[in-house]
């Protein structure tokens, strides 16, 4: 996690200079299209260096859990990883295809939630 806080606060200080090809240009168009207040993401990216870890909140959780991912997505890791890592035995792991950005918009992601909520 904080690998991706720090890309992040990398990715706003390089707002202005960083070029195609820089490893933070997709990620600084997605901030320029969406508006987002680089100031106050900042603060929000360095205050969550303040919580525990992410694993030790994960470890409270004892409800089913869904973790979905596309196939191309490689930003936090390989997410069968992430999903193993979870210590809930009620947790199940989704592949969808697509990238970070790409499969949310990915009819497969409604039907993975869809058969999620509706198992028994």
């Amino acid at each position: 996690w904080d690998r991706r806080c720090r890309f992040f606060v990398d990715a706003i200080d390089r707002f202005d200079v960083a070029r195609r090809g820089d490893p933070h240009w997709l990620s600084i168009q997605f901030m320029r299209t969406m508006k987002v207040d680089r100031e106050a993401a900042a603060l929000l990216l360095k205050a969550l260096g303040d919580h525990p870890h992410p694993d030790e909140a994960l470890a409270a959780f004892t409800m089913p859990t869904l973790v979905v991912c596309g196939s191309e997505d490689h930003d936090n890791g390989p997410a069968s990883e992430l999903a193993a890592a979870l210590p809930n035995p009620n947790a199940r792991y989704e592949e969808i295809p697509g990238t970070h950005m790409s499969s949310v918009t990915s009819p497969q992601l409604g039907e993975a939630i869809a058969a999620f909520l509706s198992a028994d």
